[in-house]
C-alpha cells in the first residue's frame, strides 16, 4: 500500500487492471439485445422473434395463390437480391421498419384482400417481417408466416423455381 501511495504510476495501472478485468467480463457476456438481433436462429427452441421452421415455411409457400412479400428497402434488395417466383406466385415489396410498415395495410387490401391468402414475409434479418406479420394478423390475415432473414432463404429461392 506504501508503494501505491508513492507511485502515481502504479496507482493508475492497478485501476487500470481492475476496470479491464470488469470490462472484460461485461463483454466477453453475451448482453441480451445481442442475443435477440441473431440473424441465426436454431428452431429446436422459440425464436424471439416468431420466425418458422423451413418445413412451415414451405408448407405456407406451397399453398395456391402463396404471395412473398419482402419488407427491406429498395437498396437492400438491389445489393442482395430477391426470391425469383414464377407462375402464379406473387412476390411483393414493401419497406418496413422494425416500428412501422406505413404502406403495407395499403398493399396488402389492393394486392392480396383475400384474407386466407397464404403470405410468408422475410427481411433481412426477421425483425420488421415480425412486425409485418403482427400488422397483418391484426388486420385479419390468417395464413401469414415470418420466414426470416433473406440469406437463409436458399431453400425458400429453390422451391421457387421449381414451383
Amino acid at each position: 500500500m506504501v508503494l501505491l501511495k508513492k507511485s502515481p504510476s502504479a496507482l493508475f495501472a492497478v485501476t487500470a487492471l481492475m476496470f479491464l478485468a470488469r470490462s472484460t467480463r461485461a463483454f466477453l457476456r453475451p448482453s441480451l439485445p445481442s442475443r435477440l438481433l441473431s440473424t441465426r436462429h436454431f428452431f429446436s427452441t422459440p425464436s424471439p422473434l416468431d420466425i418458422g421452421s423451413p418445413e412451415e415455411v414451405l408448407q405456407v409457400f406451397n399453398k395456391p395463390n402463396a404471395v412473398i412479400l419482402d419488407v427491406r428497402s429498395q437498396p437492400e434488395i438491389d445489393s442482395d437480391g430477391k426470391i425469383a417466383t414464377s407462375g402464379d406466385d406473387k412476390w411483393l415489396q414493401v419497406n418496413c421498419t422494425p416500428a412501422a410498415c406505413p404502406d403495407l395495410e395499403d398493399t396488402a387490401n389492393e394486392a392480396f384482400p383475400n384474407k386466407d391468402t397464404p403470405v410468408v414475409i422475410h427481411c433481412a434479418s426477421g425483425m420488421r417481417a415480425g412486425k409485418a406479420k403482427e400488422i397483418l394478423e391484426e388486420l385479419g390475415y390468417s395464413n401469414v408466416i415470418n420466414a426470416g432473414g433473406y440469406r437463409d432463404l436458399d431453400y425458400l429461392q429453390e422451391a421457387a423455381s421449381q414451383k
